[in-house]
């Protein structure tokens, strides 16, 4: 079996110990983008962790990331009407998760949040906003629905 992972911009990717990144996973720092890995984490098969055009992602100490996850740190522009979106550009966005998160299958995580420590998103969750240390979150967009202690 053959098991492949795409590196883009491997310079300004960074990737702690022990870690784990299964088949297909796809980590893209292209445009002045960052990915900072921490200590520990696991990163399932066909993960998208995508840092172009200015994005930031950085995951802490052993995260647990599930199949088909995406994390899009930027987004497209699209405010003038006259110009197709595709040529309006991107603005950078950042998008942190920190030590021991779990994010299930599936999931997306968009610019500009947080997932606290010690967190659980739900498989198939839109993370569209910050979420606290230790919650539960689920659903579409993700909402709290239990805290952990």
């Amino acid at each position: 079996m053959d098991i492949e992972c795409d590196i883009l911009n491997p310079r300004n990717i960074y990737i702690g110990d022990d870690i784990n990144i299964l088949s297909k996973a796809n980590l893209n720092a292209n445009g002045n983008g960052l990915i900072k890995i921490d200590n520990g984490s696991n990163i399932n098969i066909n993960v998208l962790i995508d840092a172009s055009q200015n994005g930031s992602i950085i995951i802490g100490k052993n995260v647990m990331i599930g199949p088909n996850v995406v994390f899009r740190a930027s987004n497209h522009n699209f405010k003038n009407l006259s110009t197709p979106m595709k040529l309006q550009g991107h603005s950078g966005g950042k998008i942190v998760i920190c030590n021991d998160v779990w994010i299930g299958a599936n999931a997306t995580i968009v610019p500009n949040v947080c997932i606290g420590k010690g967190s659980i998103i739900g498989a198939g969750a839109v993370v569209t906003k910050n979420i606290p240390e230790y919650s539960i979150c689920v659903g579409v967009p993700a909402k709290v629905i239990k805290k952990r202690i």
